[in-house]
């Protein structure tokens, strides 16, 4: 038996504007650190994360996890921690 959730994932990078993503074999590289440093510290920087639909990103991928991809869950758990003050980085 196979699941694939192949066309729900298209879709949900078409809404968001996230059609030339990277494939990482990896959800997570230790080198890549996320933390509140990275936080948006200027106006710009937060009018610019403002139309961005963070907690609408994160959740679709909380779907994912839950259906298909287990493996991600520890990647998606780091990034949720940053939903209410969101920077580029996140």
């Amino acid at each position: 038996m196979f699941v694939s959730q192949d066309i729900y994932l298209r879709k949900m990078f078409n809404n968001f504007g996230m059609t030339n993503l990277k494939h990482m074999s990896t959800p997570c590289t230790s080198h890549y650190k996320l933390s509140d440093e990275q936080s948006p510290k200027t106006i710009e920087e937060k009018h610019y994360i403002d139309n961005i639909p963070y907690t609408s990103i994160v959740g679709f991928v909380m779907y994912i996890i839950i259906c298909t991809c287990p493996n991600i869950a520890y990647v998606v758990s780091i990034v949720s921690r940053f939903m209410s003050n969101p920077s580029r980085s996140h």
